[in-house]
């Protein structure tokens, strides 16, 4: 598989899909299913597991502890 810088094209998806969907997260009020399906898995167990790989934490987490509550 080819590279660009230091990646494989897999890494680079998976990190460009964990961009669009932290933006969703934090910007609209999509259900987590429906931004799963936006940036391209299957359903929302997919996005789970590559978020919580990519964040440390899952979605649902990243959510609540980056929404500015007023």
């Amino acid at each position: 598989m080819q590279k660009h810088a230091g990646q494989t094209f897999s890494a680079l998806l998976t990190e460009q899909r964990m961009k669009k969907a932290e933006a969703q997260l934090l910007f609209t009020d999509y259900s987590i299913e429906d931004i799963a399906v936006s940036v391209g898995y299957r359903d929302a167990v997919s996005l789970y597991a590559n978020f919580k790989r990519y964040s440390g934490m899952t979605p649902s987490e990243f959510r609540r502890k980056n929404l500015k509550h007023d």
